[in-house]
């Protein structure tokens, strides 16, 4: 029997809304799609509205999953000037009135990506009973109310460290706190199914088609695109290395360039393309963001700084070639997907921090024309030389190439191309990556019984032997930094103990309760303290400190419990992580051999 128009459309009917805010740019608005289609499969019955910077809405509509776009006029709704000033009372009662219409949406969940003070304010204002990211409390502190959000700031706090995608990240958010727990290949196990969404639409192809024939030079053996821009000066590699890369590419590949951009970046666009004759398509400015998907997709490669182009790129299957330079960090915001490739710096200095300023781009020197014309040739098949040969080369001495793959788990990671010696801190960065894994894949569960291991020898294998006179002793410092940590678990839950005790018993030695209180106060700046030493444990005193500010109430024997819950948490983390590393060190052929000395676990809360 054939259905009816009204009964498929009761049948499709939404019966719930959920709101994802998301206030920031086009590639971090690509980068949320998996999780919009996560919700999408678990909430089929609800409608998906996506809260977004009004200069940012055309990308939306091109994401399948957004059944609705709320469009928000950040720019008037912070201006300061004098005019802005004068219109302040009516500025402020149209956002009130904006936030009372939201208000009244009556959103059953709401996913806050954007990790700023102005959406945690925003969160706490339209009060969702269901909030997964940042909000306020009633008192106008921070929140954080996901395992995967709090997991956002720890890996951001801790650059060097992290390798978890901020795709992968946005998509724990689709796990309820109080889901079941989870296996790698549960159905209700998110990661590894999704992929980047860009709907390419008949009328973005045929805009395409007439930018690219009046293109004399469309007959070339390959299409290659090259954007030469990035949002900000310290991610954008020099534009007569791209001149230079571009020129090699026409010559020795018999390619043609076409170079994207935006208006503001025609001058950059039109630096490339000078020296290319009809050899070079020049888009910069005459692509909308359909248009752009549409014209990548003609592409046999992507040349790109770390920008919301590659996102789209990788999003409509063209291979991408990413550069990334000063902020820009491959391990959070790669490409998505299997085999594009990542160049960036080896380089102590990098990546730049959020707020510093970088006077010398040491970064961006240590990438040459040669180094990217070599890789592109590799990945269009037209290179018999083995990339495994190229860390022979001086030239590669301080240039990582990676390329992008999922493991067992589906989760997405960088392999190294040219097999670097493994040092500690990517041994260390690996093994905090299986922790986090396994933590927040299964939020209620803690690793007591230990980590799988067998995935991640896999991975090691892509790395050379590391070196003998760095690498124990990295390693070993990393291990008493986290055996001190556990320790200090361990006499902070002997601490809450007393708490406990004292919340139950009027009859407590008021002296020892004060002692209790205090030795906690001194156990938490140890362990803070720590984390700002030693990065190899960071990670681990984050996750400490944002539970600890995110205990709520006054009760006396509940917030011990909980404490203590937190601190046996931060032991069971830190007993895990020496467990791999003591577990993994020795199986690792260094250069030289040394005496591995065997761990002792320290002792357990009963």
């Amino acid at each position: 029997m054939q259905l009816t128009p009204e009964a498929i459309r009761i049948m499709t009917e939404k019966t719930g809304k959920i709101l994802i805010v998301n206030m920031t740019r086009m590639g971090d608005i690509i980068q949320t799609t998996p999780l919009l289609q996560a919700l999408q499969a678990k909430h089929p019955d609800h409608e998906l509205c996506y809260f977004a910077v009004s200069g940012f809405t055309e990308i939306c509509d091109l994401i399948p999953e957004i059944d609705r776009v709320i469009p928000f006029d950040f720019n008037a709704a912070i201006a300061i000037s004098k005019e802005a000033v004068r219109l302040l009372p009516r500025r402020l009662q149209e956002l009130d009135c904006y936030l009372v219409e939201l208000h009244q949406e009556n959103f059953t969940s709401l996913y806050n990506l954007s990790h700023s003070r102005h959406s945690a304010l925003l969160s706490y204002l339209l009060n969702v009973p269901n909030i997964h990211g940042l909000t306020l409390d009633a008192e106008g502190f921070r929140r954080i109310e996901h395992p995967w959000s709090k997991y956002f700031f720890i890996g951001n706090l801790n650059r060097h460290y992290n390798r978890i995608n901020l795709v992968d990240v946005n998509l724990g958010m689709s796990l309820d706190v109080d889901d079941e727990i989870r296996q790698p290949h549960d159905s209700s196990h998110p990661f590894g199914k999704y992929r980047l969404s860009f709907t390419v639409k008949p009328e973005a192809v045929q805009q395409a088609d007439k930018l690219f024939a009046a293109w004399e030079q469309n007959q070339s053996r390959f299409k290659i695109g090259i954007q030469p821009g990035a949002s900000l000066d310290c991610k954008r590699w020099p534009t007569e290395s791209f001149a230079s890369l571009a020129q090699n590419l026409v010559e020795k590949l018999d390619a043609g360039i076409v170079v994207f951009g935006t208006k503001s970046e025609a001058g950059l666009a039109a630096e490339v393309c000078a020296p290319l004759g009809n050899h070079a398509l020049n888009l910069a400015g005459k692509t909308d963001v359909a248009s752009l998907g549409a014209a990548l997709q003609k592409l046999d490669l992507l040349i790109t700084n770390d920008t919301g182009t590659q996102h789209v790129a990788a999003a409509v299957g063209t291979p991408v070639l990413s550069l990334c330079f000063g902020s820009a960090l491959s391990h959070e915001t790669g490409p998505y997907a299997k085999d594009h490739f990542v160049v960036e710096a080896n380089l102590s200095c990098y990546p730049c921090s959020f707020h510093v300023k970088c006077s010398d781009f040491r970064c961006q020197q240590a990438v040459t024309p040669d180094i990217i014309y070599r890789t592109a040739a590799w990945m269009l098949n037209e290179s018999a030389d083995n990339p495994q040969h190229w860390a022979q080369d001086t030239a590669y001495h301080d240039v990582n190439i990676w390329r992008t793959d999922f493991d067992a788990d589906g989760f997405w990671l960088l392999r190294p191309v040219l097999q670097p010696s493994l040092k500690p801190e990517d041994l260390i960065a690996l093994c905090s990556r299986m922790l986090w894994k396994q933590v927040l894949t299964n939020p209620q569960s803690l690793p007591e019984n230990g980590l799988d291991y067998e995935a991640l020898k896999v991975i090691l294998e892509d790395y050379a032997p590391p070196e003998e006179a760095t690498f124990r002793p990295g390693i070993e410092e990393a291990e008493t930094a986290l055996q001190q940590l556990s320790e200090l678990a361990f006499d902070g839950q002997l601490n809450c103990k007393v708490l406990e005790m004292a919340a139950e018993d009027a009859t407590i030695d008021p002296q020892q309760l004060k002692g209790a209180g205090e030795e906690l106060f001194r156990i938490d700046e140890s362990i803070t303290q720590m984390g700002f030493r030693l990065p190899a444990v960071n990670q681990l005193v984050l996750d400490f400190v944002f539970n600890k500010q995110n205990l709520i109430g006054d009760e006396m024997g509940e917030l011990s419990r909980a404490t203590h819950r937190i601190y046996k948490r931060l032991q069971n983390l830190s007993l895990a992580l020496i467990s791999a590393l003591s577990s993994l060190s020795p199986l690792l052929p260094l250069k030289s051999e040394v005496e591995i000395q065997d761990f002792e676990p320290v002792r357990e809360v009963i």
